[in-house]
């Protein structure tokens, strides 16, 4: 399997999960705060991934935050 594959594969992957987890949250009547403390938890997990330099990291964490952001 070649490199673009698997970035692909894994892109549809986190994209069909985040879709699910959407549907999951929007069911919940604290819709609103999960979402918002999700945002909070991700920016964190970005943040600490750019500190210590593993750029990969904090792309995958923007490229889930934005997928469950629709």
């Amino acid at each position: 399997m070649s490199s673009n594959t698997t970035v692909v594969n894994l892109t549809a992957q986190i994209t069909a999960l985040s879709t699910a987890l959407r549907i999951v949250i929007d069911a919940s009547p604290n819709a609103a705060q999960v979402r918002e403390q999700l945002s909070t938890a991700l920016d964190k997990t970005i943040h600490d991934a750019l500190e210590e330099g593993v750029w990969d990291n904090a792309d995958g964490v923007k490229t889930i935050k934005a997928a469950l952001q629709g």
